[in-house]
């Protein structure tokens, strides 16, 4: 099961993007959240998809080639019924580009162990690979979306 993902008091001012995002395991079990890109900037490039931005906070697909420099990976521990609060911030964002927006809607990257998956992102640095592709692999998503104040 999924958490819940919620995002609230979304806005977009002066060029930063934020939002506060609550988090809720709704499984018997824990659950391990990948928190590296949570609290912002997003792990890709913000997307405008018909009138909502879309965040995400993992990469989508496996990059065909390694990276000097990648923010070290990070997972928070969410156990059964466990509750994550936070804010998101995006600064220097392409304000015309989001002009038209009127929601923002936050990707979550979850899964059940990450101590094999710790071992495959070690790896990546003898293998030349890019560090976020076992991220990839290893993700399930979870979405929640909110209204945006896009105050101008």
């Amino acid at each position: 099961m999924s958490p819940y993902v919620s995002v609230s008091n979304a806005r977009l001012i002066h060029r930063t993007l934020a939002f506060a995002w609550h988090i809720v395991n709704r499984s018997g079990e824990p659950l391990y959240l990948y928190s590296t890109f949570l609290k912002g900037p997003a792990a890709t490039a913000l997307t405008l998809r018909g009138s909502t931005i879309y965040v995400r906070t993992s990469l989508c697909a496996a990059e065909a080639v390694g990276v000097n420099a990648y923010p070290i990976a990070t997972f928070v521990r969410l156990g059964p019924g466990g509750v994550l609060d936070g804010k998101f911030v995006e600064r220097q964002i392409d304000e015309p580009a989001f002009s038209s927006a009127s929601d923002v809607e936050l990707e979550v990257a979850f899964g059940k162990d990450v101590e094999e998956l710790k071992r495959q992102i070690a790896g990546t640095s003898q293998t030349g690979d890019h560090p976020a592709n076992p991220i990839v692999h290893w993700q399930t998503e979870a979405t929640g979306g909110a209204p945006l104040a896009n105050m101008k």
